[in-house]
């Protein structure tokens, strides 16, 4: 199971306000990821003293997307995530 952090995004993740998450991965990493699969969140990285804040459950199987293919509501979701805390 792999551990994926949510950094910057901590308490959004915690309030349960974050639902989607984008990722600058390798597709070799990537292509580990399928939808259902159940995976364990970490306010940071395991291997820099993270600790894990939860579970989260895949609804998509990961995929590439353009950030400027996002629309406002996904742009809105995105930034709230960031900044409401």
């Amino acid at each position: 199971m792999a551990v994926v952090s949510f950094a910057w995004t901590t308490p959004a993740f915690k309030a349960r306000r974050k639902d989607t998450t984008r990722r600058d991965w390798k597709d070799s990493y990537a292509e580990q990821f399928e939808a259902g699969q159940i995976h364990e969140a970490a306010d940071r990285q395991l291997r820099f003293g993270g600790k894990k804040i939860g579970r989260i459950q895949l609804t998509v199987t990961p995929f590439k997307q353009n950030t400027a293919d996002m629309d406002d509501v996904e742009w809105y979701r995105e930034a709230s995530a960031l900044l409401a805390e």
